[in-house]
């Protein structure tokens, strides 16, 4: 919805994630889903995929954080 967002106000389709975060305030979550974004042109619609990650994956962090605060 941000880069139509974006499209509609300057004209292009932004570059990539980082350029929504920093211009539109798009908020992600990185312990819980990858972002895939593949600008294709700046007048033709990025390819946008969110997928979440694998509990285990988040299992392992929060292991890791708490032997981080441990030390």
């Amino acid at each position: 919805k941000m880069a139509l967002e974006c499209y509609a106000l300057e004209g292009s389709f932004p570059p990539s994630v980082e350029y929504l975060k920093e211009n539109y305030g798009l908020i992600v979550n990185d312990d819980a889903y990858f972002y895939h974004y593949q600008a294709n042109g700046s007048n033709m619609p990025p390819d946008i995929r969110v997928m979440k990650k694998w509990k285990e994956d988040k299992r392992k962090r929060n292991k890791e954080r708490e032997i981080r605060k441990e030390k």
